[in-house]
């Protein structure tokens, strides 16, 4: 096979997985359900939405079995379900398919279903930087190629198999990342991706000690290309010179170049650490110095070398010839400029607007493979300069009528197009999802065959109505008719204008939107239309920032113990729905709200994660049963309500006890707890299922003692109530600050806010809150102009005035009714085009005064950072200046940001 991307025709090869290729290729035996009957696709958590005919596979690990799921997913949705122990009166009704071990049974079939097509699959491993690497690369190949990668950071075990799994006729090339943390595991991965090319990203000490050393890692790593063809492997030069011994094949050599004093980083791991089994990426520092320990040399300058000596030996080619050059590698304001170097293809400059020198090294290496697969140089230099986060990249916007839009009208290609469908359908569980979608520009020949693909998936996704846009979208309408979509639900659009006409007239309060098309049909238009007057005050809230920090504080705590996210007051101000929506995803335990009515909302989008209600009154106990809640109590009338409403409900409550530690706020003193918990324990349809306590000062290095004191006070409970015999379930005392800070707190479970959001009760949590970014940043726009001169004043009692030469002020669209507070007023900072500007005279109810006369050329409509980042990794303005500042603390000032600040919601 030539290493050029050769496409597989539909006629080729049935996408059709079914019942019985699925029990054949696991070595399982068919319980009830049609041998014939189809799988539409392969998942492994029962929460999500699950479309009809998914196989549903009980996966078992230490602290879960998937077997406890299996009736709800079939009643959900699943055709089928994949299982190695159980009854079949405990799954109900449905099709099983029983094997030995469920996990290698999906490996099994995913080999299998890979086997099938004769296409290039890129194996992307390493120790880090993988994700980024298959993301740039997925950049550059659409544009001229239907490209199927791993969803997310897919890499282990179990996420490697679902990418596969994936794969269907349309495709030509497939991107899967592989990782490991354990010797032996990458055999198994061979076998299930059987990669045609590869890309080795770098060498370092991730999952050390489950792969021993530097070498240890590279032996095993390396296991992954043995069989590949010469050249079909891409690295960094320095990382083959650190293990040459140990390449089966001759591989293509990639060479980094870095100009100017202090433009070279000599980490050749870049900025991401990953966690394999967990499949998401976190930042961690770089070790400035020299990398992170068991990294191989610096990319970029050797041990002792000068810039111009690491510049010189790369232009001179020295070692081993590398077949693709990035040189003269300069620092932007946005990002970075280079000039790129591919075999055969020639050179050009690059623009690449993405922070990070690290990711100058990571797009050499993609686009070396991409020009590997035959990709041109146009389409190698468009995909790497159109990689960035743009303001129309999955953002959610609120309009005033309610409609949720979920605007990814930047660009499309099938990988990004099927992604966004899968957020459609994630973010409007429960309420109407309509899709709005366009034509995919530069597919060539398989055009027509990747929108009919696109809109079987479309139906698949049980989308409640399609909305179309452009010549090629109509394939998209009769693929989704193909796949069972009632034809009364899709509508063929003759213009934007009369789209803008149709939308206006049958959207609903409540639905879900999605927007997506390449740039040049303008959907972005249609989006704009609806959304109208946006107000100039946002607060954008990055999900992907969320994500990560949860799983940075996952890797924190350890595997033990599990996360309590809690959403209360709005989820801080930020809309508990979406935040909750999103960590379910990821793998949190539990959530926690304040009021049983701040929780009726989640469970109507369809959230099933236990929900734990911290203040319940006894007149709410019927809401608890209602709607499955769990309720936190400490008095004895609370529990009787409680115990009522069950036995009329015919059902078991979950219940928490509270102790009071030391807080005094609410709770059980410790010399009445075993008493209470004794009581509650042998109360009819209550089941006590957690005990729990708060801290008053985790955050405060100061006041340690006193936190180990409420500590083995609550340990005393704990050991009285088990020698009663009273279970304590799920023990948990640790909130954001004493779960970075306290081992000794954390139990089996922490509860975690304000941290999931990238920000730090105090100081001291801040040092050693490692991996998280901040997750908010709230904006505002210049709204007028003017200059004053001396002795002017300005604002509600005159509380400022321009001493010396005349200045430039701008009224700006935020006041205190929007969250800006009053005590801003003569002195808080806010930043225009990354300069900060002071605040002067007193902060009014819906606009603020600034002073601009160091900001450089300021327009009327530019924007206003008031706290968080002004680029990703630039200059920030800190919420907690503003609490500071005004003596309070963060979370008040969150929650404090009004309903008219138009919330919108970054899902990258």
């Amino acid at each position: 096979m030539s290493s050029k991307i050769r496409s597989v025709g539909s006629g080729e090869l049935a996408a059709r997985l079914t019942l019985g290729e699925v029990a054949s290729w696991a070595n399982g035996r068919l319980d009830g359900g049609d041998a014939e009957r189809e799988i539409s696709e392969v998942v492994v958590d029962s929460r999500r939405l699950l479309a009809a005919g998914a196989l549903f596979v009980a996966l078992e690990g230490p602290r879960f079995d998937g077997h406890a799921y299996v009736r709800q997913a079939l009643e959900s949705g699943a055709g089928a379900a994949l299982v190695h122990h159980g009854r079949r009166e405990e799954f109900g009704e449905g099709a099983l398919i029983r094997v030995a071990d469920t996990r290698a049974a999906l490996q099994a079939i995913a080999a299998a279903w890979r086997a099938k097509f004769d296409i290039p699959v890129v194996a992307i491993t390493g120790s880090n930087g993988k994700t980024i690497v298959k993301d740039m690369l997925a950049s550059m190949l659409a544009r001229g190629h239907t490209v199927h990668a791993s969803p997310g950071s897919y890499n282990s075990q179990v996420g490697v198999p679902l990418t596969l799994l994936g794969i269907r006729p349309v495709h030509d090339v497939v991107l899967v990342e592989v990782g490991i943390s354990q010797r032996g595991e990458m055999a198994r991965q061979v076998a299930m991706v059987q990669p045609t090319h590869g890309i080795l990203t770098n060498i370092g000490s991730a999952h050390a000690a489950g792969l021993g050393d530097g070498r240890g890692i590279a032996e095993e790593k390396m296991r992954l290309f043995e069989g590949l063809e010469a050249g079909r492997l891409v690295v960094l030069r320095e990382v083959f010179e650190a293990f040459s011994d140990l390449f089966h094949v001759k591989p293509h050599l990639v060479d980094v170049g870095m100009e100017g004093d202090g433009q070279v980083d000599p980490a050749l791991s870049g900025a991401f650490e990953e966690n394999d089994e967990a499949g998401e990426t976190a930042l961690s520092e770089l070790d400035g110095a020299g990398g992170l320990e068991g990294v191989a040399p610096g990319a970029t300058r050797r041990a002792g070398e000068t810039d111009e000596e690491a510049q010189g030996r790369i232009e001179a080619g020295g070692g081993p010839e590398a077949q693709s050059v990035a040189r003269r590698v300069q620092a932007l304001a946005s990002g970075w400029r280079f000039e790129l170097a591919l075999a055969e293809k020639g050179s050009r400059e690059v623009r690449l607007r993405v922070p990070g020198a690290h990711n100058v090294q990571n797009a050499a290496v993609a686009a070396a493979m991409a020009g590997n697969l035959g990709a041109s140089m146009n389409e190698v230099v468009g995909g790497l300069e159109r990689f960035e986060l743009s303001e129309m990249r999955l953002q959610m916007h609120t309009t005033s009528g309610g409609v949720t839009l979920i605007n990814d009208a930047y660009n499309a290609d099938p990988s990004s197009a099927r992604a966004a469908l899968e957020v459609l359908r994630n973010f409007s569980a429960g309420q109407r999802s309509v899709a709005i979608l366009g034509d995919m520009l530069d597919l060539g020949a398989r055009a027509e065959e990747a929108h009919r693909e696109l809109g079987r998936t479309v139906a698949r996704h049980q989308i409640d109505t399609l909305y179309l846009l452009g010549e090629l979208a109509k394939f998209i309408g009769e693929g989704a008719v193909e796949a069972g979509m009632d034809p009364e639900r899709i509508h063929q659009a003759a213009g934007l204008e009369a789209l803008n006409r149709v939308l206006e007239e049958r959207l609903m309060a409540g639905d879900v939107v999605l927007f997506k098309a390449s740039r040049t049909i303008g959907l972005d238009r249609a989006a704009r239309h609806l959304l109208e007057s946006v107000a100039p005050t946002r607060l954008a809230i990055d999900l992907g920032a969320i994500r990560d920090n949860y799983h940075a504080l996952s890797r924190h705590l350890g595997d033990e113990v599990g996360v309590m996210a809690v959403v209360k007051s709005f989820g801080y101000g930020n809309d508990a729905t979406r935040v909750s929506q999103l960590l379910a995803r990821q793998g949190v335990r539990a959530l926690a709200v304040a009021y049983p009515d701040e929780a009726i909302p989640l469970r109507r989008r369809g959230i099933r994660l236990p929900i734990l209600v911290t203040n319940v009154q006894a007149a709410e106990a019927d809401k608890i049963v209602k709607y499955d809640l769990t309720a936190l109590i400490y008095a004895l009338p609370v529990a009787r309500a409680l115990q009522m409403q069950a036995r009329r409900a015919g059902r078991e409550v979950d219940v928490h006890l509270e102790v009071d530690s030391g807080m005094r706020r609410v709770g059980l003193l410790p010399e009445d707890a075993v008493a209470f918990g004794k009581k509650v324990a042998g109360m009819g349809g209550l089941r006590i299922g957690g005990v729990m306590t708060h801290l008053a000062a985790a955050d405060d290095p100061a006041e340690d003692a006193f936190t180990h004191r409420q500590l083995d006070a609550f340990d005393g409970v704990l050991a009285g109530l088990r020698a009663a015999g009273v279970p304590t379930g799920v023990v948990h005392a640790a909130n954001t600050a004493a779960a970075w800070r306290h081992e000794r707190a954390r139990y089996s479970m922490v509860r975690v806010g304000l941290g999931l959001y990238g920000l730090h009760p105090s100081e001291a949590v801040g040092d050693v809150a490692s991996g998280v970014r901040p997750a908010l940043r709230f904006t505002t726009r210049i709204l007028h102009l003017q200059q004053v001169e001396a002795g002017d004043t300005v604002g509600y009692g005159r509380t400022w005035r321009c001493e010396g030469q005349a200045r430039r002020l701008a009224t700006i669209a935020v006041g205190y009714n929007d969250g800006f507070p009053r005590f801003l007023s003569n002195g808080g900072e806010v930043m225009v085009g990354g300069t900060r500007c002071p605040v002067v005279g007193n902060v009014c109810m819906d606009v603020a005064m600034i002073d601009v006369t160091d900001a450089g050329p300021v327009q009327v409509g530019d924007e206003v950072l008031l706290f968080g980042e002004a680029t990703p990794g630039g200059p920030a303005i800190a919420v907690e200046e503003w609490a500071e500042r005004g003596h309070t603390i963060s979370y008040e000032l969150l929650c404090r940001i009004s309903p008219r600040v138009r919330r919108i919601f970054l899902t990258e």
